[in-house]
């Protein structure tokens, strides 16, 4: 752990926010916001195909998965950064590695904020209680509360089957929507 080196004039008697600098730190946070807004879809959008934040892990996590993700954040990076990582280190100069370097470091913080993104989607279903329900559950619930309000007679004449909607006997409607479900679930 590093010590806090205090000056002999505090950071808080030098800091002066003035309006100049609270636009740029108002610009910076919006942009965070958006960022990682934007992440978050992404994630949400990786994680319904099973893609999670163990696969990202250093230590344990997919190979081919990370290496899939980097050169997939790999291609978001300005040009210069483009080039410098298809080098070996050993052919660049000094300046050209301290870029690639912090370049890197950049590229592992985005990966970073996609492991954390794909976090947060745990902790939301965790908060929902379940996953999400796939369109033929939705479908399947639908269908079954119309027989339910079949069943129940809220259709006039549905118990009987001599009911027609529309040409369409309830009886046969019944039948068709219970193969339905059964199909769906």
């Amino acid at each position: 752990m590093s010590a806090i080196i205090k000056p002999a004039v505090s950071v808080a008697q030098k800091l002066i926010i003035d309006d100049e600098s609270q636009a740029l730190l108002a610009q910076a946070c919006a942009d965070h916001d958006v960022a990682k807004e934007s992440m978050g879809t992404v994630a949400n959008r990786f994680y319904s195909i099973g893609f999670r934040a163990e696969h990202l892990k250093a230590k344990g996590g997919d190979l081919e998965i990370i290496n899939i993700v980097t050169n997939a954040i790999a291609k978001t990076m300005p040009t210069l950064a483009r080039e410098l990582f298809s080098k070996k280190p050993v052919d660049l100069n000094a300046t050209d590695k301290a870029l690639r370097t912090t370049f890197m470091a950049n590229l592992g913080g985005k990966r970073l904020a996609l492991a954390k993104a794909l976090a947060d989607c745990v902790d939301k279903e965790a908060q929902v209680g379940a996953k999400p329900k796939e369109l033929s559950e939705i479908l399947a619930d639908e269908l079954k509360a119309i027989l339910q309000r079949v069943h129940t007679g809220s259709v006039v004449g549905a118990k009987s089957g001599t009911c027609k909607l529309e040409g369409v006997n309830i009886g046969e409607l019944v039948k068709h929507l219970q193969n339905a479900v059964k199909e769906l679930t």
